[in-house]
């Protein structure tokens, strides 16, 4: 079954049921620690496809859909690296059987991406006289990052940036976003047995909003409290240990560290003042430990259409637009 799962650190499989996993077990168990919100969010199955050749004429599996973030999900049916269907899921958890006639005739390449706002299970694969599909060379790119990368916003999985920049690349990648996460060394597993080449690092929006002792964030009459300059020391100092680990985890990779994305959320202008002071020390952080800076305010366009209706996650327009900025930059 692993064979047949792309994007996933590996299968778990039980009673004849199978589920993707992007984290080792390890690193699920300290996600928890963070926050039981963090544990139940790394079960999402963000960025996992399933990909395999075949000359049936119709595939199908059961499937559990298990809610753990927004209620906006669904498959993504891709034929011959063509994207031909996408399949809307309820507002609810629900338990049912995914069917999917294929267009074209004879021995086709089938990609079925999962949504990234649930858990997924499947049991009962009929996929006809099918093959895994085993990728050429084209590198591997690992992400770790909060709800932008995690982009469990939209229905349509596969054109969230990392699906992106995998499709049109080649790229191998495997995306660990988690939403409302924050740069946190403590879930970072130092024997990951993973060796990518590059790791997109997408933190600080998060990191700004204040949390208290168990981590949630301050509310007073319904409004996230953000953090303020004196905030900024500990805030870089946080960002420091975890991507000092992350290197040491990583040797070989190249890290490349993304500051907080344009968003049309409006804030006051103290807050800012301090959002620029954070992303002037970040910066400089980065410079000092040999890592690459990304300024995450240039790699989408500073539109609406960019964003949902909350103003920060983004729309499909606004990923494929950063899956082009994050394609130009792998380049260079």
């Amino acid at each position: 079954m692993k064979d047949l799962f792309h994007h996933t650190y590996t299968v778990k499989g039980e009673n004849g049921r199978f589920r993707p996993v992007r984290f080792t077990d390890k690193q699920m168990d300290l996600l928890e620690k963070i926050s039981p919100v963090f544990g139940s969010l790394g079960r999402c199955t963000a960025g996992v496809s399933l990909k395999f050749y075949t000359d049936a004429e119709e595939i199908s599996f059961h499937f559990k859909y298990t809610i753990l973030y927004t209620n906006t999900g669904g498959f993504d049916v891709y034929e011959n690296n063509v994207m031909y269907c996408s399949i809307e899921l309820p507002e609810e958890s629900c338990e049912s059987v995914f069917t999917y006639r294929k267009t074209a005739a004879g021995k086709t390449l089938i990609e079925i991406f999962f949504p990234a706002n649930a858990e997924v299970e499947v049991w009962d694969l009929k996929l006809g006289d099918h093959t895994p599909f085993f990728s050429s060379n084209g590198g591997f790119i690992l992400y770790y990052g909060d709800s932008i990368t995690q982009s469990a916003y939209m229905k349509t999985p596969s054109l969230s940036f990392p699906s992106l920049v995998s499709i049109l690349t080649g790229a191998q990648y495997l995306n660990r976003g988690v939403g409302s996460l924050f740069y946190d060394e403590s879930y970072l597993d130092e024997n990951d047995s993973l060796k990518p080449d590059v790791v997109f690092v997408e933190f600080g929006a998060n990191d700004l909003v204040k949390h208290d002792a168990g981590n949630k964030v301050v509310m007073v009459d319904n409004i996230a409290q953000h953090c303020d300059a004196d905030d900024i020391p500990v805030l870089i100092q946080r960002a420091e240990k975890y991507l000092t680990k992350l290197k040491a985890i990583y040797p070989t990779a190249k890290i490349n560290v993304i500051s907080p994305l344009y968003s049309c959320e409006q804030t006051s202008q103290a807050f800012a003042s301090v959002k620029i002071a954070y992303k002037t020390e970040l910066h400089a952080l980065v410079d000092k430990l040999g890592l690459s800076f990304i300024d995450g305010t240039h790699l989408s366009a500073h539109i609406p259409e960019c964003h949902v209706q909350d103003g920060i996650h983004l729309t499909a327009l606004g990923n494929a637009l950063v899956a082009q900025s994050l394609i130009h930059i792998l380049r260079k």
